[in-house]
């Protein structure tokens, strides 16, 4: 009956269309251009196609692999290639996708330090080799009428209004398999508020005691006229001795069931989106268990935010961009004291990962970020430059990790070509922890502290048809 339920409640909300083929293999430079076009008030048109599209991404890396969001892409201490061809149709009631990919790489000796636990799932740790980068990316299919679309695959996902970063859902890692059903694009109440809707639930992963995980997410986003609002519930369940399946996994909203085992995070967000002037300012807010994760007095012991802000059209000249964002992560202040309802250092699910790297923040637990970027966007043309600081293991250790990197980016399109240039120049200090206090108070570094890092990537895309 609570299945019923379930599928009654969603097609009594007004669903209609879903999937946009933009959505697949974005990046921040996609998104960027996304937004673009947006504040130009260039709208796509629905309609029944078919594509073709051939990838292909050359790179060149002098150390850590760590270029993060790009759709579970490695580029690993060496040189090498992916080739993939994505098949993509859509039509009135159907989507279906499917990209093959090739990975091809020679790949050099690392003398690093070890990253254990939590920060072993960061992107600048090298994947073991048993990793497939071969495989059946972007696979899946889409059901849609004008009530509503139900869908599976293993496409890569995004939550919430930042670019660079989200707290709890991201395409750092590869996609992993999910079901969902969902309002798709907005739609519209009395002509006033827009909404959107969606209910997921993936497909078994697998921890190290080879138990059952699951993460089932409930989305719901409103617009009226420049605001914007959006609430996410994820719960991540199963990963220990207990009886748990797919279908327990999938209503764990409605039932509740072992509810206290899991992890649950609440995750909102509010967005100033002015088009015309291409304004965009944000702030997101994620806590595990509830908005007081323990009681009054310490609700800030475990939380995360992400805000920042974004404006096209810049200094009078459409074509000119800048922006910033500022994601924080860290434990609370009295972690030592409170245990600290971290979500993103659970080992029963792989501090949050999947085919080791994180769903979520590519920062991970006890971390910030600080992202600024400007740049130029034209008909053809986009040029960006972008200036990053992160720090790992803020309460975890002094020192903590320290990275500060800057990232040069070309893209040029041209009908059914698109080229990628990106350069990213990278310095590490204390990298795995291996400084302690007197090493910052005589500023000496231990071997293996201090990591620099270029990458060269280039990519191709064609769309053949």
């Amino acid at each position: 009956m609570k299945k019923i339920a379930l599928i009654i409640l969603f097609f009594i909300i007004q669903l209609n269309k879903l999937f946009a083929q933009e959505r697949i293999n974005f990046s921040f430079i996609k998104r960027i251009q996304e937004e673009i076009a947006l504040h130009k008030n260039v709208k796509s048109v629905e309609k029944s196609y078919f594509n073709l599209i051939f990838n292909k991404h050359y790179y060149i890396n002098t150390n850590l692999p760590n270029f993060q969001n790009k759709n579970g892409l490695y580029f690993p201490k060496g040189f090498g290639s992916y080739k993939s061809f994505l098949f993509f149709l859509s039509q009135k009631h159907l989507i279906l996708s499917i990209e093959p990919q090739v990975f091809n790489s020679n790949e050099y000796e690392y003398f690093l330090p070890v990253k254990e636990k939590t920060f072993s799932v960061l992107n600048d740790v090298p994947l073991e080799a048993g990793s497939n980068n071969n495989y059946l990316k972007n696979l899946g299919f889409v059901y849609k009428n004008n009530y509503l679309s139900l869908g599976y695959g293993n496409w890569n996902q995004w939550w919430g209004p930042g670019i660079h970063n989200s707290l709890v859902l991201s395409n750092n890692s590869k996609g992993y398999n999910h079901f969902f059903i969902s309002s798709g694009n907005w739609k519209k109440i009395a002509n006033i508020i827009d909404y959107k809707v969606k209910y997921s639930s993936s497909s078994a992963f697998r921890n190290q005691r080879n138990f059952k995980y699951f993460l089932t997410n409930f989305d719901i986003e409103l617009k009226l006229r420049n605001i914007e609002f959006g609430l996410t519930k994820h719960i991540v369940s199963g990963g220990r001795d207990i009886h748990w399946n797919s279908n327990d996994a999938i209503f764990v909203h409605i039932t509740k069931k072992n509810i206290n085992y899991w992890t649950t995070i609440n995750d909102f967000y509010v967005s100033y989106n002015n088009n015309p002037t291409g304004l965009r300012i944000f702030f997101e807010y994620a806590v595990p268990r509830g908005f007081f994760a323990h009681n009054e007095l310490y609700y800030d012991n475990s939380n995360a935010i992400n805000l920042g802000f974004r404006k096209y059209g810049a200094f009078g000249n459409n074509n000119l961009l800048f922006g910033f964002e500022y994601a924080r992560l860290l434990q609370g202040t009295f972690y030592n004291t409170i245990a600290t309802s971290n979500w993103y250092d659970e080992k029963k699910y792989n501090y949050m990962s999947y085919r080791e790297r994180r769903w979520g923040p590519h920062g991970g637990t006890d971390s910030d970020d600080i992202l600024s970027f400007f740049g130029y966007n034209g008909n053809h043309l986009t040029l960006l430059y972008s200036l990053n600081f992160e720090r790992h293991g803020v309460a975890f250790n002094f020192p903590p990790e320290t990275k500060f990197e800057y990232v040069f980016s070309i893209s040029f399109k041209k009908d059914h070509l698109s080229l990628y240039l990106e350069y990213e120049n990278e310095y590490f200090e204390h990298y795995g922890f291996v400084d302690s206090n007197k090493n910052v108070w005589n500023e000496e570094f231990e071997s293996g502290s201090i990591q620099r890092t270029k990458t060269l990537l280039f990519s191709i895309e064609y769309r053949l048809f």
